[in-house]
């Protein structure tokens, strides 16, 4: 069951009452009002999959029609804001008539250049349109016990619904050219370039510019003295700081209401996933037959589990390390298993500023643990830290990666193809040997976000998500967003 709950509000933050909400997209609309506090309920049965992409369409007497597509999904548990605008005629104060004919002969000079500069960019830009791509096998939703055929849309901002191009070079950046493209969010980034203290044009982006040799990216650090996280670089894309984001999350309600005001949405686009690994001291004994339950994950993140002898290890006290960045966020597995159980972190947690401080912390402490990025960890760890294998819901131990025998697979080392002044032939490299048994609840998704009237972001993500682009991210330890 989806429950699909969402407030209508004013740009007062006022509830509207009888606002009319419909969700397209699912063949027969579904249509609710909104109560007297602005709050609608959508209760859907998913009988395929977790996830069903509708148009979200806002209608209120006296406000602006809204509209947006959106992912809704089983696992949030989000109360969805919107933000209705006004409708300039129920205005209060009305300027003298002389002032209004001045305005709207500018609004149509302005509007006339812009239709010519428009019709002047297709026509030089001789872009044609994108191949319909193939139609997709319609899935079975099931709205108040009434079965309902459906065809899936597209995920929202996605573009996977139009043939993605094959290579860097096909992708028209002109967006991107002739300015600072700047850019901040997740921690992972220090993956997608290839070192934590890059300037923003290694690894992916040195290979996206041999391609497009004009293209100036730019890694912003946030002002405030605080470590990169999604968190903190959206906040600056809402601050006007950067022109996009990558993040391990999509935005809050409370973000994407910060946006709204300022008469912006916030567009987000998946282009890749990542696993996250479990790094524990060596001293803990947990042996890589035995590895642990997401079970007792959770219960060791909660302060539940106290000592490692308690899961089968060593005689040591366990001291759970977390990124300050997710300090009483709701976004990863550990978090979101906790709140919908009503726990609370445990008090023995303590946290670190950066991945670097994170994996230092553990390998001075004998019962200390910390989860991180696979890509920026595996095999890539002295001798006093660890990867543990976890348990999957067939009981079997799996770690992030598979391994071999014959080669020990180290993202990290592979980042220095991604480096080389020659662009690469992306036949000739291999993927990551992701472990398809470790546990889906530790892998997590990567966005470009971005507003919606400074479309940089779109092209960036077009880039990652060409077929180039996305066997680079599988080399360095990503998984692919499938066509």
């Amino acid at each position: 069951m989806l429950n699909f709950i969402g407030k209508v509000v004013n740009q007062k933050n006022l509830p509207i009452k009888d606002a009319k909400v419909s969700l397209e997209g699912l063949g027969i609309p579904l249509v609710n009002h909104t109560d007297g506090e602005g709050v609608f309920r959508f209760a859907i049965n998913i009988i395929s999959g977790n996830n069903i992409n509708v148009n979200i369409r806002v209608e209120a007497e006296g406000y602006k029609p809204y509209n947006r597509f959106s992912e809704l999904s089983i696992d949030n548990k989000n109360l969805e804001e919107i933000r209705l605008i006004k409708n300039d005629i129920d205005n209060p104060i009305q300027p003298p008539v002389a002032i209004n004919v001045a305005t709207i002969g500018a609004i149509a000079t302005v509007a006339a250049a812009l239709i010519a500069g428009v019709a002047m960019f297709l026509s030089n830009s001789k872009v044609k349109p994108p191949t319909p791509p193939p139609t997709p096998q319609p899935s079975t939703v099931s709205i108040n016990s009434s079965p309902v055929k459906i065809k899936p849309n597209p995920e929202p901002s996605s573009l996977t619904s139009t043939k993605r191009k094959s290579g860097f070079a096909e992708v028209d950046v002109r967006l991107l050219e002739g300015k600072k493209v700047k850019f901040a969010g997740s921690t992972v980034l220090a993956v997608l370039l290839c070192s934590p203290n890059s300037s923003g044009d290694t690894g992916i982006h040195h290979q996206i510019k041999l391609a497009h040799p004009n293209l100036q990216l730019e890694y912003i650090l946030p002002d405030n003295g605080k470590p990169p996280n999604s968190g903190e670089g959206i906040k600056m894309l809402i601050n006007d700081q950067v022109d996009f984001v990558i993040s391990s999350r999509t935005p809050t309600p409370r973000e994407e209401g910060q946006i709204r005001s300022k008469n912006s949405e916030l567009e987000k686009i998946k282009v890749a996933k990542y696993p996250i690994a479990i790094v524990v001291n060596s001293n803990v004994d947990i042996s890589s037959n035995r590895g642990l339950t997401l079970e007792q994950l959770r219960r060791i993140f909660a302060g539940n589990i106290r000592w490692w002898n308690d899961v089968g290890g060593s005689d040591q006290v366990i001291t759970p390390y977390v990124h300050i960045a997710e300090k009483g966020a709701l976004f990863t597995f550990l978090r979101n298993v906790m709140v919908e159980r009503n726990d609370q972190v445990g008090n023995n947690t303590l946290y670190v500023s950066s991945t670097t401080e994170g994996l230092q912390k553990v390998a001075k402490n004998p019962g200390g643990i910390y989860r991180v990025p696979a890509p920026l960890s595996f095999n890539q760890l002295p001798q006093s830290l660890q990867t543990i294998p976890i348990v999957n819901k067939n009981n079997e131990t799996a770690l992030p990666y598979k391994e071999d025998p014959n080669f020990k697979f180290k993202p990290l080392n592979n980042c220095k193809d991604l480096n080389n002044n020659n662009l690469l032939n992306t036949e000739n490299i291999t993927s990551a040997p992701i472990n398809t048994k470790y546990p889906e609840e530790l892998i997590e998704p990567m966005y470009v976000i971005f507003k919606n009237t400074n479309l940089s972001g779109r092209s960036y993500a077009e880039l990652l998500l060409t077929a180039q682009g996305q066997k680079m991210l599988e080399h360095i330890g990503f998984l692919g967003i499938p066509q």
